[in-house]
């Protein structure tokens, strides 16, 4: 069987695509304003790939992808049986497969009673060290569903830039930080995953933050 989950393919990319309406914007009002924060959003991927065996785990290659966004923390575990010198082409979703797969395991955040996520993301450090952490379930190819729980660390060393959009009423802000340069490492469902054992790569830290007030003012564009 070979389902590949959208999370599989979009998360392997080292890198956060941001919605239109977030492109770089200076702020342009210069009035004390009364803004209220109502939610922030992180966006963050981390990728990593094991040759070697595994207490507990079918074949010699094991891979990791994890996407954090407005769901919480989404993924795939797998493993895989790869001949001599070959990889596992996992980041490819339009090719057959050059290692048999042992298990592939989709991971989603597990939701309360009101379907909002039970994973606790927290940025820190003014935005250059992210901790999600929380518990998952576990589908396998057979549709059996477990439970499970990930830890994901994240650090930023690179630059920051920042960028301001109003809505065309000028009640709503958004504020979009991008840190770059990223490490990661983290635990998934028991395994430990971190540099130099592990192929580790991640995407830009993104955090998006939205701020609305009850009136508006005009903006001076």
């Amino acid at each position: 069987m070979r389902s590949v989950p959208a999370v599989l393919a979009a998360g392997l990319v080292a890198g956060v695509l941001l919605p239109a309406s977030a492109q770089a914007v200076p702020d342009q009002t210069h009035a004390r304003t009364s803004w209220t924060r109502s939610g922030t959003v992180t966006l963050f991927s981390a990728t990593a790939a094991e040759r070697g065996q595994l207490a507990d785990r079918q074949g010699n290659w094991h891979t990791v992808v994890l996407s954090v966004g407005e769901a919480g923390i989404s993924g795939v575990a797998a493993d895989w049986t790869c001949p001599d010198g070959v990889q596992p082409n996992f980041a490819d979703s339009g090719s057959e497969w050059t290692c048999t797969p042992e298990s592939i395991r989709q991971l989603a955040s597990v939701t309360d009673d009101d379907g909002a996520p039970m994973i606790r993301v927290q940025t820190k450090q003014k935005i250059r060290r992210l901790v999600v952490r929380g518990p998952v379930t576990v589908t396998d190819e057979a549709d059996q569903v477990t439970s499970g729980s990930v830890l994901l660390r994240g650090r930023a060393v690179g630059d920051r830039t920042k960028a301001w959009v109003y809505s065309e009423d000028g009640r709503t802000r958004t504020v979009t930080t991008v840190r770059t340069q990223t490490r990661a490492r983290g635990k998934v469902l028991g395994v430990k995953f971190r540099t130099p054992k592990w192929r580790v790569s991640s995407s830009d830290l993104v955090t998006v933050t939205t701020y609305t007030r009850a009136s508006a003012r005009l903006l001076p564009y």
